[in-house]
């Protein structure tokens, strides 16, 4: 497998970001008319700050293993299978060689 460099991680961090964003905002939806505007956005801060915290040390992490050239693309494609980022949208990351 051929090394990964921190540029190509930029569709993976996107992916996963958008992932844990997207279950935040269906968890969110079932509080909107349970709660009012307040509470609302104080739920809706809690959670934002959640999210970032989780992807925190996964994505400094990532970028380190680039850097220190310890990541390859087959650990790149069990993140996205892992988290079933294809389903998402757009295709797996390249497969390029440096």
């Amino acid at each position: 497998s051929s090394d990964v460099c921190s540029s190509d991680l930029v569709p993976t961090i996107s992916k996963l970001a958008g992932y844990f964003n997207q279950i935040r905002q269906q968890e969110l939806e079932k509080y909107v008319h349970k709660s009012d505007d307040r509470e609302f956005e104080h739920l809706e801060q809690l959670s934002k700050s959640i999210v970032k915290k989780l992807l925190h040390f996964p994505i400094l992490n990532l970028r380190d293993m680039a850097n220190g050239q310890k990541l390859d693309m087959s650990k790149i494609n069990t993140i996205w299978e892992i988290f079933r980022l294809h389903e998402s949208g757009k295709a797996k990351p390249n497969n390029k060689n440096h």
